[in-house]
Formats: structure tokens, C-alpha cells, sequence
């Protein structure tokens, strides 16, 4: 029969304890890096959750400072503008055809040269 070889087997041993340790290592570190990771995730959706209620009060301001009230009391108050009076209103019809009205001087005695030289005026003026 052959002798069990004492010495190998304190050297598997040894290298299987060593694997077990190096593997429980890892997982505790796996552990610890994955804690990590959540309690920085649970902080950034806790600054996530202040700033949606930082930008939900934001919007109500802004929604409040521009209401007709608020813009009539900031004119009013710190600009010192006063409302304005029925009879500082002045209506403008827009929708009345607009005219115009040539007046044409007729001469007294021109030829019928100056009627054509005339004509021939209006021509270059119209075209220019």
C-alpha cells in the first residue's frame, strides 16, 4: 500500500483555505462597494426629491407673480403708475377705406403741346 503523502495534503489545504479567503474577500468587498453605491443612490434621490419641491414652490411664485393682481399691485405700488381714465382713450377705426384726392389745376390758356408735355410728365413720373 502506498503512504498518504502528509505534506501535500497540508499544502492543498492550505491553498484551499487561501481560495475560500481570497473568494470571501472578494464577496465582502462586492458587499461593501454595492452599500456604497446604494446609500449614493439614495442621497441623490433624496437631493432629487428636495429639488422637485424646490421647482414645484418656483413655479407657484412665478405662476403668483404673474396673476393681473400681482402685476397691478408691482405697477402700481412700486412703479407708481395710476390706472387709466375713460376719457384718456383715444379709439382709431382702422378699417375705413383710405382715399386719396388729386386736385388738378387746370391751366388756362396752354397749347395742346404743353397737354402732351404734361402727359408725357405724369408717364415718367409714374413709371419712376
Amino acid at each position: 500500500m502506498k503512504k498518504l503523502n502528509i505534506h501535500g495534503i497540508r499544502w492543498s489545504v492550505l491553498l484551499c483555505i487561501a481560495f475560500f479567503m481570497l473568494v470571501g474577500g472578494y464577496l465582502l468587498y462586492s458587499h461593501i462597494a454595492l452599500n456604497e453605491v446604494s446609500n449614493d443612490l439614495l442621497a441623490a434621490k433624496s437631493d432629487l426629491s428636495k429639488l422637485e419641491g424646490e421647482a414645484g414652490t418656483l413655479q407657484v411664485s412665478i405662476e403668483s407673480k404673474n396673476s393681473m393682481d400681482e402685476i397691478e399691485r408691482i405697477a402700481t405700488e412700486e412703479l407708481g403708475m395710476i390706472k387709466i381714465e375713460n376719457y384718456q382713450i383715444q379709439t382709431i377705426n382702422l378699417l375705413t377705406d383710405d382715399t386719396v384726392e388729386i386736385i388738378k389745376d387746370e391751366p388756362a390758356n396752354d397749347s395742346w403741346w404743353d397737354g402732351v408735355v404734361a402727359e408725357f410728365n405724369i408717364l415718367l413720373e409714374y413709371l419712376s
